[in-house]
C-alpha cells in the first residue's frame, strides 16, 4: 500500500513576526511570500508484519536530530504510529525558508522562531499520519532515463549521476511517463 500527503508550512504570521531566511548571510528577514513551502510525505508498506515506512521531506535548510526525534515520538505516540516501523525526515536544503537551524538571525541572535518550530514539528507529524491513513493498494515502479550533463558538480570530489530516477505509484505512472519524455 502507498499513501501520500502534503501540508503548507509557510508561516501565516510572517508580516507580524521576524522570520530570518536560511543562508545568504545573517539578518535577512523575509519580506514576502512568492510561493508556499511544504512538507510532503509518502508512506510505503509491503504488507509485512513489521509495518510500513514513512518518508517526509520538508522545505527548509535542515532539521536538527533533536527535532527529528521529537517528530518520531509524536508520530509513534498515536495508534496510527503502530503501523510504522520507520519514520524518516529529510530537508530540501532550500534557502528561501525560515531559519530552522538558528544560524541566520540578526547579529549573534538565533534566527529560529520557537512558535514556527513547534508548528513545523506538528505539521510534519500530521503529514506523516495523514499519509498512513490515506494508504491504498497499488503497484510501485522504478524508472530512470539518461540525462547527460544535466547536473554538474563543480566541487571536489565530483560526484553526480547522469540518470534521472523515480520511484512511483501506479496512480501517477501516466503523468510520470509524459514528464520523462520531455527529457
Amino acid at each position: 500500500t502507498v499513501g501520500f500527503s502534503k501540508k503548507v508550512i509557510t508561516p501565516d504570521d510572517w508580516q507580524k513576526r521576524p522570520y530570518y531566511l536560511a543562508g545568504f548571510g545573517r539578518g535577512n528577514r523575509a519580506m514576502g511570500v512568492l510561493d508556499d513551502i511544504y512538507v510532503r510525505c509518502v508512506y510505503l508498506d509491503d504488507g509485512g508484519p513489521t509495518g510500513g515506512v514513512a518518508l517526509a521531506v520538508v522545505d527548509c535548510i535542515g532539521i536538527c536530530n533533536k527535532e527529528i526525534r521529537q517528530i518520531r515520538e509524536m508520530v509513534f505516540a498515536g495508534s496510527v504510529g503502530a503501523r510504522l516501523k520507520s519514520v524518516n525526515v529529510f530537508s530540501t536544503h532550500v534557502h528561501s525558508a525560515p531559519d530552522t537551524q538558528g544560524l541566520w538571525g540578526k547579529g549573534l541572535k538565533s534566527g529560529r522562531n520557537k512558535r514556527y518550530m513547534k508548528n513545523l514539528k506538528q505539521s510534519v507529524c500530521d503529514c506523516i499520519l495523514e499519509s498512513v491513513k490515506a494508504a491504498k493498494p497499488g503497484e510501485l515502479f522504478f524508472g530512470k532515463v539518461l540525462t547527460e550533463n544535466m547536473i554538474l558538480d563543480n566541487r571536489l570530489p565530483f560526484v553526480h549521476d547522469d540518470n534521472l530516477t523515480e520511484f512511483l505509484c501506479d496512480r501517477y505512472r501516466d503523468i510520470s511517463k509524459s514528464i520523462i519524455k520531455e527529457y
